[in-house]
């Protein structure tokens, strides 16, 4: 039987895992215990890594930890942080703590789904990445879903870099080799309340290193857990983070986002953010276009709240605005609809 390990060394374990799944947990207790359940690979592939962030229901998810490890024959390293270091630092914990040749992200509300683990570690023992892409199942925009028509190999430089950032939106079944990762959690505060740390790690494998991507649908992207982000004192109780159902509130994890690439930018003197502007612009659609369901107030204040950010917006964003104010969402949806679809579908196909 496993035991529960608080704050492990490196050296822990003896015979290196091949994946440590490292596991965010804030104040998700439910959640947390149906993602470990979820876990059915072989128990010498892989370690479970849970760092929880400090939050109210601390000693209740410890408990749980407790009980689960005393059960389960997996290798179980439970952290407890005695501060709130916020979703960035929690995730360079989870990096700190990995015994293993491989580490995955997810979420505690977050499953996998069944038989998915155990063909994605067939795959990372016979092709040995640097990192690798996994589709997710979602019941929210399946178009969105990391999900590509078949398998390839991803070529390091600045191409890659462009093209497969938004892939890293969602953290969960983002794998990358933790040698590799473990080089990157340096200066930490730097990423505090930007909430999206993954991505700059995924800018440097896909920059710097060959990958892959797997089109099996490794994780269930449930979301049904509260919202963590933006209720602690960390994050000065932002209630744009913290209300996700905010039209206002993915302009404010936008900030976070733009600040990340330009941390990378200003590093490897890229310009990713030019392509990314771009990108964002042609992907403003939806968050204007809930705006303008709202009112046309809120579309002119979204607009310009959305015009102060970081980056230059470009064309497609103006003609999402203008045709909106002008004709409403419903015949938007209707003019944009087709367009939009067939051009992200086709950037989503590998021949």
């Amino acid at each position: 039987m496993s035991k529960l390990i608080q704050n492990s060394v490196s050296n822990l374990f003896e015979n290196k895992a091949m994946l440590s799944i490292c596991i965010t947990s804030y104040n998700r207790v439910n959640e947390l215990m149906r993602c470990l359940r979820s876990i059915d690979a072989d128990v010498k592939d892989v370690e479970i890594i849970v760092s929880e962030d400090k939050s109210p229901k601390q000693e209740e998810i410890r408990k749980e930890l407790e009980e689960f490890a005393a059960t389960s024959d997996y290798k179980l390293i439970a952290n407890f942080n005695e501060e709130n270091l916020g979703y960035d630092r929690n995730l360079a914990k989870l990096i700190s703590l990995s015994n293993a040749q491989y580490i995955l992200f997810t979420s505690d509300d977050d499953a996998f789904n069944i038989g998915a683990l155990s063909h994605i570690l067939n795959v990372l023992k016979e092709k040995r990445p640097d990192y690798m892409l996994t589709a997710y199942s979602s019941n929210d925009d399946k178009a969105l879903n990391r999900k590509y028509n078949q398998n390839f190999d991803i070529e390091s430089g600045f191409d890659s870099t462009i093209k497969y950032l938004y892939d890293g939106i969602l953290f969960s079944g983002l794998i990358f080799r933790s040698d590799l990762v473990k080089n990157s959690i340096f200066n930490m505060n730097r990423f505090i309340n930007t909430n999206y740390f993954q991505i700059y790690l995924l800018l440097k494998m896909l920059y710097h290193y060959k990958g892959i991507y797997d089109n099996t649908e490794l994780i269930n992207c449930i979301g049904d857990g509260e919202n963590g982000y933006g209720t602690t004192e960390l994050s000065n109780k932002d209630p744009l983070l913290a209300d996700r159902n905010n039209i206002f509130s993915n302009l404010q994890f936008n900030k976070g986002l733009i600040k990340v690439i330009r941390i990378f930018d200003e590093e490897e003197n890229t310009l990713v953010i030019k392509s990314f502007q771009k990108e964002y612009s042609l992907r403003s659609y939806r968050g204007l276009a809930r705006a303008r369901a709202d009112s046309r107030k809120t579309l002119k204040r979204y607009w310009k709240e959305m015009k102060s950010l970081d980056i230059k917006i470009c064309y497609p964003a103006g003609v999402y605005y203008r045709v909106l104010w002008l004709f409403g969402k419903k015949f938007s949806d209707f003019i944009f609809g087709l367009p939009r679809k067939i051009l992200y579908l086709s950037r989503r196909k590998r021949t």
